[in-house]
């Protein structure tokens, strides 16, 4: 029995070593671990970010394009209509010069009523002889005859006018946007900064990559000295199971010797007393032992 515990305490010394040895393996495990999982964990935020940014300038860029194509349609707007206001001015061009051979006017008719105005006037303000009076208020009855007759030129010629002033405005308004266009193309950027957060994405995805394999390395590793660790704390609580144990049987086998010693002891006492014999003082201390059991 005593060579079964020696063998039994060995054995639980040595157990114990390897349950520091692993404990250390166990601790540095989990440094590792935790310090790869940190890793992982800032690259991940790194790559949110990096997404988040590709975002802001895509969305920026697709802002800045999409204004710059409304411009464009705006400039395209505006001098689609001066080429469609220069194709009807064309065409009343033609209609005045059609009217114009049509009446065969001797005098320009634009000036018809500017004429008859000033004759007006001679005729108020002059104090002019009857005849001549006469003659005057016949030109006047001529003129106006030809205004009548001009105001179809005249209405052509008033839209005329005004299909200038609209070409005026739209070419203008086409190169006042024109003007923004160039601005805008000197502030456009090209897509390299684009392409350079898309090449950090990918880089950072990689080096994720290979982090998050290094962290599921050592957290297998971590598993698996854990598990080699509680697999040593149960064998050391069996082997101090066994030890207590043997104690106890030690301790039981070594009181029943010491209460078979007494016995026999005492047996010897009564025996002499029987034979009236006298007791020694280890005697009376036996007896007295018995007695009190």
């Amino acid at each position: 029995m005593e060579k079964e515990r020696q063998d039994l305490l060995k054995e639980l010394d040595l157990t114990k070593k390897e349950i520091i040895e692993l404990k250390d393996q166990l601790n540095k495990s989990n440094y590792n671990k935790e310090t790869w999982f940190k890793n992982k964990e800032n690259l991940r935020k790194e790559i949110y970010n990096s997404i988040n940014k590709f975002k802001e300038i895509k969305k920026i860029k697709d802002e800045f394009n999409i204004n710059l194509q409304n411009l464009k349609k705006q400039r395209d707007n505006y001098n689609k209509e001066v080429k469609n206001f220069i194709e009807s001015l064309r065409q009343l061009k033609k209609q005045r010069t059609d009217l114009l051979k049509k009446y065969n006017f001797k005098i320009n008719p634009l000036t018809t009523k500017d004429k008859i105005l000033q004759l007006e006037q001679k005729i108020e303000t002059e104090g002019l002889q009857f005849k001549d009076e006469q003659k005057l208020m016949k030109k006047i009855n001529q003129l106006k005859k030809i205004a009548e007759q001009t105001k179809d030129v005249e209405n052509i010629v008033n839209e005329i006018n005004s299909l200038y002033k609209k070409i005026e405005d739209s070419r203008k308004k086409a190169d006042d946007v024109h003007k923004k266009i160039k601005q805008n193309l000197k502030l456009k950027t090209d897509y390299k900064d684009l392409i350079d957060v898309t090449n950090k994405i990918d880089s950072l995805k990689k080096q994720h990559e290979d982090v998050f394999k290094k962290f599921l390395e050592y957290k297998n590793e971590f598993s698996k000295i854990n598990h080699l660790l509680k697999e040593k704390l149960i064998k050391a609580n069996y082997i101090k199971s066994k030890m207590n144990e043997i104690d106890l049987a030690f301790k039981l086998n070594k009181e029943k010797e010491e209460r078979e010693k007494i016995s026999e002891k005492t047996q010897l006492v009564e025996n002499k007393l029987k034979r009236g014999e006298k007791l020694t003082r280890e005697d009376l201390i036996v007896f007295q032992h018995s007695e009190n059991e």
